[in-house]
């Protein structure tokens, strides 16, 4: 029985009028996801060294990304969230301040580690491919007034830009034929295919003329269409 002497003279059993009971203990040392932080919040003795945290972090969040899209469903493709992550990174490209990269290095561990864990809801993680589709639209469109603006009355209006720079992205995922190239061309093909689906709607008995007209007033308004 000296395994039991041992124990409670290491504080780990202890006795009591009702018998023996274990005394949990607790650690002092935490990971990286809270408590003293010491491993991930130290901070880097040299530019070389925070610029080597940011590298082990992009390329963790690049290995990430073949579960995160699994495990959150998303449609994306892997290059696309990969360019999302990328992005992310970009927008801090112009911090000098180890303090400062050390705490956005921090950060984003925790981010990543809560997207892996699957402790951010599935709109979260949407929420930046959004916006990040949100911003390649925007920059898109301004490329498309800057090569037609001085060509072509259409795309001096930035709504028109964007539609342009939508049309692009839409005939590289093949939802629109190739030969559609203007805004206009995309509003004949848009109207000629709405009374198709029309008719066959009538036709088959699905909706009522009436019910369209107000369908498509009711998406108009609250902005609920696709295209």
């Amino acid at each position: 029985m000296d395994w039991l002497g041992n124990m409670r003279r290491s504080g780990c059993l202890f006795a009591s009028p009702k018998g023996l009971y274990w005394r949990r203990f607790f650690s002092t040392e935490y990971d990286y996801t809270g408590g003293t932080g010491r491993e991930s919040t130290g901070l880097s003795a040299s530019e070389q060294e925070a610029r080597e945290k940011v590298i082990r972090l992009y390329r963790y969040a690049l290995s990430s990304v073949k579960d995160i899209r699994k495990h959150y469903r998303l449609n994306e493709s892997k290059e696309d969230i990969a360019a999302c992550i990328r992005d992310l990174f970009e927008r801090h490209r112009h911090v000098q301040d180890r303090k400062l990269i050390d705490m956005l290095v921090f950060k984003g561990r925790q981010d990543i580690d809560e997207v892996r864990a699957q402790w951010k809801g599935r709109h979260q993680v949407l929420n930046y491919l959004r916006a990040f589709e949100e911003k390649k639209i925007k920059e898109r469109a301004q490329l498309v007034m800057e090569q037609h603006v001085r060509d072509d009355d259409e795309f001096r209006h930035v709504p028109n830009a964007i539609l342009a720079a939508n049309i692009s992205h839409w005939k590289k995922n093949k939802l629109i034929p190739e030969d559609i190239s203007t805004p206009k061309q995309f509003r004949r093909w848009k109207e000629e295919e709405e009374e198709k689906f029309a008719q066959f709607a009538v036709e088959s008995g699905l909706f009522t003329r009436e019910e369209l007209q107000l369908n498509k007033q009711y998406s108009k308004q609250n902005n609920c269409g696709i295209m």
